[in-house]
C-alpha cells in the first residue's frame, strides 16, 4: 500500500527537550508523517534524516505540493 506524506520546511531552530521530540535546524525539510500525533493536539510525528520524532506544528510550514509516496 502507498501512502502520501507531506513535506514541510523548519521556520526555526528546535532544541529537544523530550526523548519522544528531535533537533532541527531552521531550513530543514521534513516529512509529516502524522499531524497531531498520540492526541496531541499541536505535535507533528515527522521523519528527518532517518529519524522519526515529535515536532511543534508551529515551527513547520507545510510545502504546498510538496509529497513523499512510499
Amino acid at each position: 500500500m502507498n501512502y502520501l506524506n507531506m513535506l514541510a520546511k523548519a521556520l526555526y531552530n528546535n532544541v529537544a527537550e523530550s526523548s519522544d521530540e528531535f533537533s532541527f535546524h531552521k531550513g530543514d525539510i521534513m516529512t509529516v508523517l502524522e499531524r497531531n500525533t498520540q492526541s496531541l493536539d499541536g505535535w507533528w510525528l515527522c521523519l528527518l534524516h532517518g529519524h522519526q520524532g515529535i515536532v511543534p506544528e508551529n515551527r513547520l510550514k507545510i510545502l504546498v505540493g510538496m509529497y513523499i509516496i512510499s
